[in-house]
């Protein structure tokens, strides 16, 4: 990535989760989501939007 920490560790999160998610969607037929990540993805978007303007 640029350089950036706070971007690469975002990226570094959201590669876990998305690992998080794949487990918990085998196990459960993904009618669960870990919490902590569904907060994360939203939180993502409002940073993306940020970073736009």
């Amino acid at each position: 990535m640029g350089g950036n920490p706070a971007v690469d560790g975002l990226a570094d999160h959201a590669a876990r989760c998305r690992l998080e998610l794949h487990g918990a969607s085998r196990r459960d037929l993904g009618n669960t989501m870990p919490s902590s990540c569904t907060t994360f993805t939203s939180t993502l978007q409002s940073q993306r939007y940020r970073f736009r303007s």
